[in-house]
């Protein structure tokens, strides 16, 4: 691993102890558990309340006392494998579309407190951490391969800015593949070629979003995959989205791996990008400058498989 620059530093939090309150928490019926599908779609736990987003009412920081604010869920299960005849393998993606508004306008269940050291399980029957972190904004980060120069595109829903100023950073965080053989081409191509970018993900190019998480083989493209055109960054050896209205060039620093609490909890690494240059769509900018989020219709990752939110409001304070 590389270290920060000079007078850079990085701090990270481990939780300990969730306290929820009931007020945002609605029962689950747990008579029968859902059927077990590929990648959990959908929920396969025993799950007995839910935290709701639409009775939290999150907000996102947009800087100089404007917050993002959305009134509406979505739901979008991550595509499936349909096993083609040869061996081949087809992946069936689903829509983005409106969630059902829920039947209720506060809570029904219990206050909750559940501290990781202590207990083995959550009593909601699952760990709350991508629930309660909300909403977040997609990684989708895009990179070449440096063996084949395969040019790479994929969603990371634990991604934030971590650096202003003249030099800003961003990080995504990315787990081995699911079969624990080799990182995932994201967190190889950052190490390996020294760069990487940030694509924004909106409303229009949530599906195709969606199409990309697909865990298909290192040698196929997923802009290929989801149907969309790339081309090369202007600063850095890196495909970007055509579509996409907003890209940072990012030049990768560090990947330091998440502390284990227990032995081997933890297999998440942080990877660090500083932002060399910054692209916008003058399109999405209102009459002062700043970013239009009704314009650019961002895309948010909310909680379990399936939630997200289109961020489209400004709160002023």
């Amino acid at each position: 691993e590389e270290s920060l620059p000079a007078g850079q530093s990085m701090i990270l939090l481990q939780i300990e102890t969730f306290e929820i309150l009931g007020s945002v928490l609605v029962k689950q019926n747990v008579g029968k558990k859902a059927a077990v599908t590929i990648q959990g779609n959908p929920d396969v736990r025993k799950i007995v309340a839910k935290i709701k987003a639409e009775l939290v009412r999150p907000v996102a920081s947009l800087g100089g006392g404007r917050f993002g604010v959305f009134d509406r869920i979505y739901h979008m299960l991550r595509p499936l494998p349909n096993q083609q005849q040869g061996g081949g393998v087809q992946w069936v993606a689903d829509t983005f579309k409106e969630a059902p508004p829920i039947d209720a306008t506060k809570g029904n269940y219990s206050d909750v407190t559940y501290t990781y050291k202590e207990e083995r399980y959550c009593k909601l029957g699952y760990n709350p951490t991508k629930q309660s972190v909300l909403p977040r904004c997609i990684g989708w980060i895009s990179s070449y391969s440096s063996e084949t120069h395969t040019p790479n595109l994929s969603p990371y829903s634990f991604f934030c800015e971590v650096g202003r100023g003249p030099r800003p950073f961003i990080a995504f965080a990315a787990c081995p593949k699911t079969d624990g053989t080799d990182w995932k081409d994201a967190h190889r191509d950052a190490m390996e070629t020294g760069v990487f970018a940030f694509n924004i993900t909106t409303k229009k190019l949530a599906e195709a979003m969606n199409m990309s998480s697909a865990p298909c083989e290192s040698s196929i493209s997923e802009f290929e995959l989801a149907g969309l055109k790339y081309k090369n960054a202007t600063s850095i050896d890196a495909p970007v989205l055509e579509d996409s209205p907003i890209v940072f060039e990012c030049r990768y620093v560090t990947n330091v791996k998440v502390p284990e609490i227990k032995p081997k909890d933890s297999k998440y690494y942080l990877i660090v990008g500083e932002v060399l240059s910054i692209d916008i769509d003058k399109n999405i900018l209102d009459d002062k400058g700043l970013v239009d989020v009704g314009k650019l219709q961002p895309v948010a990752r909310l909680g379990y498989g399936q939630e997200y939110a289109v961020v489209d409001k400004v709160l002023n304070i």
